[in-house]
């Protein structure tokens, strides 16, 4: 299984988890089998610059994540993230 991780740097799982999705400088992506944490991978975020919200939603998918673990998501990039099946986990929920 694939997690993204929005964070404030891109320093991998020792960066903070950005409280605002939409704002992440980068995505720590994990991947975890079996309960072991396997390949770590860093990906910066390229923002909405074209695709606003749906951007880095479609960035995660191509990328093939799963689930998302978020500190903090709006409803248009989690209505997308829905749509497209990832899950997504916030501190707000």
């Amino acid at each position: 299984m694939l997690i993204a991780i929005p964070s404030d740097s891109p320093g991998g799982l020792d960066a903070a988890i950005s409280e605002h999705f939409g704002h992440a400088a980068a995505f720590t992506i994990v991947s975890v089998d079996d309960g072991q944490v396997g390949e770590i991978e860093v990906m910066e975020n390229g923002g909405h610059e074209q695709g606003g919200c749906m951007a880095p939603v479609m960035l995660l998918k191509e990328k093939g994540v799963e689930t998302l673990l978020a500190g903090g998501i709006g409803g248009r990039p989690l209505a997308g993230f829905q749509q497209v099946g990832i899950a997504v986990h916030s501190s707000a929920s």
